[in-house]
């Protein structure tokens, strides 16, 4: 079930989830008729709560967005929040830069599912706002417990009208991709 409005400014949306989870536990059996050690997927059944929450005035765009999670092997909350404030018309130009600051928190801590679980993001998106739609984005993760760093940046221009170009490194390993788009 989901529900969803804007009010003002805000962008308001709850959820309420019950049912089968899709990452699944992978429990140590036996292979049929065998006796030979395999890992069986079994999905578990869960609740799931959650909020996204999203506040935009001029150049400021405000994000949350959390879940809490009911299962039978554990019960966790994951949320993220960012802001982004975008300068517009850099030097006259139709180029758009924004400032990004984000950050990732799991309760689960070393056990989640995700390397971001304690971690801070600072970078910037800029937009040429060009037929082509060129992008950038660029910056780095900062992991609060480990202290390690992790750089991001990606670039895409659509080419034509159905294929567009996406250049991603990340400290490794890297990525050049082709990709088709529907547009």
């Amino acid at each position: 079930m989901r529900w969803f409005n804007v009010v003002g400014d805000f962008d308001i949306g709850l959820h309420y989830f019950k049912g089968t989870r899709r990452d699944p536990l992978l429990i140590l059996g036996t292979a049929e008729g065998s006796s030979d050690p395999v890992l069986q997927p079994y999905y578990e059944q869960m609740d799931q709560v959650g909020l996204d929450l999203q506040y935009t005035r001029g150049g400021w765009l405000l994000k949350f967005e959390g879940i809490g999670r009911d299962t039978t092997s554990e019960k966790f909350s994951a949320m993220v929040g960012d802001f982004e404030y975008t300068f517009y018309g850099i030097g006259g130009s139709a180029i758009d830069a924004g400032l990004l600051v984000e950050s990732h928190f799991d309760s689960r801590g070393g056990r989640a599912l995700t390397p971001f679980n304690r971690d801070i993001f600072l970078g910037t998106r800029s937009t040429w706002n060009d037929s082509a739609d060129t992008a950038l984005i660029f910056g780095g993760f900062y992991d609060l417990d480990s202290e390690s760093m992790l750089g991001r940046f990606e670039f895409e221009r659509r080419v034509g009208k159905a294929k567009s170009w996406r250049l991603r490194f990340r400290n490794s390993p890297t990525s050049i991709r082709w990709i088709r788009s529907s547009r």
